[in-house]
């Protein structure tokens, strides 16, 4: 790897990280951003874009025939909307690599989901994935922390552990 593309990496890795994080937050806890109280329709699904992808310039989340979002931008989280719960064809219109990439995605009923842009094409990475949020509430004196490793080919584990423990051997 040239020098000028380590720096970089250098530099962009922890950003993108921290950026990552900040747009991610903890899942959420709300199950319908106009009535918290109200369950999904468990033939829906709710789902959001958090875009982490600087080299998408602009977005349409397509589900099935319906735009269910336009013009998602780099560091941009959407508010959750309704799609049909099941399995549904999404397509990202706009996406660079490879254009306008279209997928199976199985919508979990009465779910919230969250679509997450990640990597960087200038280094021939981007991809996405459909994550399902944990809307459990923790146990009292606790909370719950979702980390997404975004990195571009490689990535780490973080494993946070009770003060003066340490993680279990994986295997």
């Amino acid at each position: 790897m040239s020098r000028t593309g380590a720096s970089l990496i250098r530099y962009f890795l922890p950003l993108f990280v921290f950026t990552c994080l900040l747009l991610c937050g903890c899942g959420g806890m709300n199950n319908n951003p106009s009535n918290p109280s109200t369950p999904n329709n468990p033939q829906t699904t709710q789902v959001r874009v958090v875009d982490a992808n600087g080299m998408m310039p602009s977005v349409n989340v397509v589900i099935g025939s319906t735009t269910v979002l336009n013009n998602v931008t780099f560091l941009t989280k959407t508010n959750f909307v309704s799609v049909p719960a099941g399995m549904q064809q999404l397509t990202l219109n706009g996406w660079l690599d490879p254009p306008n990439v279209s997928a199976p995605e199985n919508f979990a009923s009465g779910a919230n989901m969250t679509l997450f842009f990640e990597g960087c094409g200038i280094f021939g990475e981007s991809s996405f994935e459909l994550l399902t949020d944990d809307l459990t509430p923790p146990a009292a004196g606790n909370f719950k922390l979702r980390i997404v490793d975004a990195a571009i080919n490689g990535g780490g584990i973080f494993t946070f552990c009770p003060q003066g423990s340490l993680p279990a051997a994986r295997r």
